[in-house]
């Protein structure tokens, strides 16, 4: 998670907009692999989504994934793929 103030003024500006969305603040920053352990820690949902800092979901991803763990009621885990995109939009790696 983040320690920039502007970052935390705006978790906490969004908190309670919606019952979804739970802030965890964790008292400072131990890294990715933490912060992911905490995020799995503390949900509730039968499935969990990972996403970085810098990775953009394409609108219509969460429908797509939903789709494909609707399909088949014996999924327990689903994988996706990534595209790399460099600052000019264009595809990379």
């Amino acid at each position: 998670g983040s320690t920039r103030e502007e970052t935390i003024r705006v978790l906490k500006k969004y908190r309670g907009s919606d019952p979804r969305i739970r802030i965890v603040f964790s008292g400072g920053n131990a890294g990715i692999s933490a912060a992911t352990n905490i995020a799995a820690e503390q949900a509730t949902g039968q499935f969990l989504v990972l996403l970085d800092h810098d990775d953009t979901l394409e609108p219509d991803a969460l429908e797509l994934i939903a789709g494909e763990i609707e399909s088949d009621d014996e999924i327990d885990f689903l994988y996706t793929d990534e595209d790399k995109i460099d600052f000019s939009g264009s595809y990379c790696d």
